[in-house]
């Protein structure tokens, strides 16, 4: 985590991002802001069968770095994992196809190098607080 530079941090809930696949909720992401410093932490729910993040307590994204869903999908299926991402930076995740080409933020926050048969994309928590994003679109 990130140090406050007011540390502790005071830390209060923020808003929700929810994420759907094909109109259905797949995940929530539960959020909270230090109004000291403007930290940005969150709280992972998923109502698919993948397991769930274990990490407790508060971290911070780091220097520069923004927290990102990284979704991963297909026609079927979708893969979804929250990273602390920076643009330039090679992305290592669970896609749904072998082999899948290196995943790269770019300078805008999107995926540069999409896979041939399943499609990738980030949605950033501070720019969807409060609202449902749906991952195809």
């Amino acid at each position: 985590m990130v140090d406050c530079p007011h540390n502790p941090h005071d830390v209060v809930f923020y808003g929700v991002l929810n994420l759907n696949f094909r109109g259905r909720l797949v995940g929530s992401l539960d959020m909270w802001l230090c109004r000291k410093c403007r930290d940005l932490f969150f709280e992972e729910k998923r109502f698919i069968d993948v397991k769930p993040n274990t990490d407790l307590g508060f971290k911070g994204a780091g220097d520069g770095a923004k927290w990102g869903v990284l979704a991963c999908y297909d026609d079927r299926d979708v893969n979804w994992a929250v990273f602390s991402i920076k643009p330039k930076q090679k992305i290592e995740h669970k896609c749904l196809v072998d082999n899948p080409p290196p995943i790269v933020a770019d300078s805008e926050w999107k995926v540069s190098v999409q896979a041939k048969d399943v499609s990738h994309k980030i949605i950033l928590l501070d720019k969807n607080i409060n609202n449902a994003v749906e991952i195809t679109e």
